[in-house]
Order: C-alpha cells, then structure tokens, then sequence
C-alpha cells in the first residue's frame, strides 16, 4: 500500500496519503473487478456506534460490491497513520524505560477493570449484589541510588471510588509521588505515560492538573500511546493482583468484601520490599488506600475550553498554571533531550513543540460558589443568555450521584422532578448540578413531607429555549 522505505519509518508524505505513488489508489488498483461484477450483491458485517447509545455493535449490511469496496477503502484511509502513530510511541516508551536518565521518573498509569467482590461460599442473594474495588497500578522506572540500574517500582492504587474520571487521576498520581518522596527519591523530571481516554488523561481537566505535580518535579510531561494501543505494564500488574486474589478466596484464604479487604490482602501477601536482606531489590511493588472521601469533586473549578486538536497530541508538557506544549508524536532524541526539540534528529516525523494555553471560560468564584446566572425557579422555566448551549438532558439514576456530579455550563431549572421514573435509564456524558431549596435527605426525599420534590438544573440547550 505504501512506498518502500530503508528505514524502520514510512515516508510521512506516504503516512498522510499524500505520495502521488501509493496509498489508497494503490489498494484501489489492486481491488479493481470486472464493472459487470461491482453490481453484484454482497453481504458483509462491520463495526458501528449505535446511534442512540453509541455503543459499538456488529451491524449486517447487503448491498453492492462497489459499495463494499468504497466502504473498505474509505476506513482504510487511517490505517497507515494510525499504526505509524501506535509503532512510535511505543518505541519511544521502550526507550525512555530502559534507560530513564538520572533525576527522571518514567510512569506508566492505567486503570484495571474493577476487581468484583466474590465469595467462594456465597449465598444466591449475594450474587446479585456485590462491591467493586478500583485498581489503577502505577509502574514507575527511575535508576537505582545504589547501583544506577533501572528500577521497575509498581504502587497499585485501591480505592472504593468507582468514578474514574480526572480528579481521580490527579488524587492517584500525587500520592504516588507522596510516597516516593516519603521513601527519600527525588526527581527533577516526571515523564508520564497514558493511554488517550478523554474522561481521565486526554481533556482540558487533566492538562490543567498535570501543573500540581510541578511540586513534585521541576518538569512534568505527559505521553499517549497510540489509539487503541495502549497495553503497557499495568495490565500485567493488574492481572497478577486481581488473579492472586481471586485464587485465595476460592481457596478459602481470605474474604474479601470490600476495597479495604482486598487492600488488607494486598500489603499482607504482594508487597514486594525495596530491599531484600540488606541487598538491593529492583523489582519493588506497594499499595495505597485511596478513599472516595479523599476524592473531592464538589468544589467549584474554572471551566476550560477544550484545547483544540486535543485527539491529535501524543505529548504535552505543562510550563505554567494554564499552559502547555504539545507535540503530534514524542521524541526522546538527543537534540529533543539537551535543545528542547529545536535540533530533533526525527523532524521529518516529529514536528516542534507548539506553546498553548489553556482558557478559562467560566470562572469559579473564590468563596466556592460559583458564577451561574440567576435563576427562576418553576416548571420549565430558563435562563436568559447568548450562550446556552449543550444537550436538553432529563434523566438521573438516583440523588446521591446526581450530587457527585457538578457541571458549569448554563442551566435549566425544573420542578417536582420524580428521580424513580429514571433509575434504570443511562446516565448521559454530560454532567450534572444539584441544587435544591428544600431540606433533602440523601435519597433525594423531602424531610418534611417523605416526598420527591426537589428542584434541579440541567444543561439548556437551544432546543428548550
């Protein structure tokens, strides 16, 4: 499909299906059939979003040959970046890891599956309702002080938090670094390493958080494997914990029905010390308790526009409280090390860094409210504004998350909303803010009269203006 190349790395021009001499043409020629055959009918399957969930599902499709071959060719259009993109970054990671420089922390963090609560010996009842543990393993890579090798240091975080969003990763990254400083390492450099997930490393959130860890270390910078292929060492870290666990409570070893459980197991039996009869261990695992009550997401933030061209950066570094540098692709080269990319031996696939900032579209004030308009309180009623933007969303599983979740885009007030009709509907992307004028217990039911009666703000869209 592409040009052949001496190097390890297409030409970008011939990535970007730019060369007059391959890409899609190439593949188009090599498909060509008879025209007689390109009316013929075919069936065939493929991937899509569902259009109300967007949730992918295999979709059956009959129509043309040459509806298939368009088909085909056209998702085929990014397959050459995509797979370039995912083949440098990791040999960038590769890199970095093996050989991290001195006063430089490599990280590698991802969140696991949610370990679920079994028992070997539980009763019906208990199946259907079960406790779930976040484990979001940290593996970090830094050369010994003794020996100058290279360290693999694992801190597994356990939580009973189960929204894995930015504040969550913010939480996570500064009690891992809390606690190699606790252990006398220090860095000059964090490098960390993500995959692109939107809602907890790749958005404007995480990008404005990514400047706490400057406490830690005088740089911090942030890459992203490529799309879609982000396996690293913390799927291994996860599956060893999560599968020796598992084989202890079918065991009859332990039981573990809780997050506080299964971290009490955790220090007991996996902890893997940093010393090992007075010799140096550099292999090393620990854990920390991360409680949803250390988790804070009811304080009021700035509201950031999103950085444009956020889904095309593979590294960012943060220079200051709101701004950053981003880069399509990362570069550990000499020139990228020692000049600060201005003599990047790979510029012909690596462009310079790019200074960006970071805006604030709605400010928080200081004293924890926030800068909503006023509103009018009364069934259906709005707010008056040129920028009431977002969807009309009316559903909301239950009050206590419809507290957790807090939004400052411009609202929309309702009254007498009954929470029960929607218990069983899916909570949208957007988030929510509750306010109420009554006295609510946590179920959402007024304290006076046992009642659901409440008023709450959803995002105003135009469609309810």
């Amino acid at each position: 499909m592409l040009c052949p190349s001496e190097s390890p790395f297409h030409n970008l021009k011939c990535l970007k299906l730019e060369c007059p001499n391959c890409g899609i043409q190439k593949l188009k020629r090599h498909l060509e059939v008879e025209k007689s055959s390109l009316k013929n009918v075919v069936n065939w399957s493929r991937w899509e979003a569902n259009k109300e969930t967007k949730k992918k599902m295999i979709v059956f499709k009959n129509g043309s040959l040459e509806d298939l071959i368009a088909e085909f060719l056209k998702d085929t259009e990014t397959f050459s970046m995509d797979l370039f993109n995912a083949q440098w970054q990791h040999k960038e990671f590769v890199d970095m890891k093996t050989n991290p420089g001195i006063g430089t922390c490599v990280s590698v963090m991802d969140f696991a599956e949610n370990y679920r609560c079994l028992l070997q010996d539980e009763i019906q009842s208990a199946h259907w309702s079960y406790s779930q543990v976040t484990l979001h393993p940290v593996v970090n890579y830094y050369k010994c002080q003794g020996c100058n090798k290279t360290v693999t240091d694992v801190v597994a975080i356990v939580s009973d938090d189960l929204v894995h969003d930015t504040h969550a990763v913010s939480v996570f990254a500064d009690r891992v670094f809390q606690h190699l400083q606790a252990k006398s390492y220090t860095f000059e450099r964090i490098v960390q390493w993500t995959d692109g997930c939107g809602a907890q490393y790749k958005c404007k959130d995480a990008f404005h958080d990514l400047h706490s860890l400057k406490k830690m270390a005088n740089r911090v910078e942030r890459n992203f494997f490529g799309s879609r292929h982000g396996k690293n060492a913390c799927d291994g870290e996860s599956a060893v914990i999560k599968r020796t666990i598992t084989q202890a409570v079918k065991a009859r070893r332990v039981i573990v029905q809780s997050a506080a459980h299964f971290f009490a197991y955790c220090k007991t039996h996996l902890v893997k010390p940093d010393f090992n009869d007075g010799q140096c261990e550099h292999y090393r695992r620990d854990f920390i308790f991360v409680t949803t009550a250390d988790i804070s997401r009811s304080e009021v933030k700035d509201d950031f526009v999103t950085v444009k061209g956020t889904r095309t950066f593979h590294s960012i570094k943060s220079v200051g409280p709101l701004a950053i540098q981003t880069r399509s692709l990362s570069c550990f080269c000499h020139g990228c090390e020692n000049d600060n990319g201005s003599l990047c031996f790979n510029d012909t696939h690596v462009d310079p860094w790019k200074h960006v900032e970071i805006k604030v579209k709605r400010k928080a004030k200081k004293d924890g409210a926030s800068s909503f308009p006023v509103l009018e309180e009364g069934p259906g009623q709005g707010v008056s504004g040129d920028d009431l933007t977002g969807d009309y969303l009316t559903t909301i599983s239950c009050f206590s998350q419809f507290q957790k979740y807090r939004t400052s885009n411009p609202l929309c007030c309702f009254r007498d909303f009954k929470p029960e009709k929607f218990v069983n509907s899916e909570f949208p992307s957007s988030k929510w803010i509750g306010l109420t004028s009554k006295s609510l217990n946590d179920s959402g039911l007024d304290i006076a009269t046992n009642e659901w009666n409440f008023i709450f703000f959803c995002r105003f869209s135009k469609s309810c203006k």
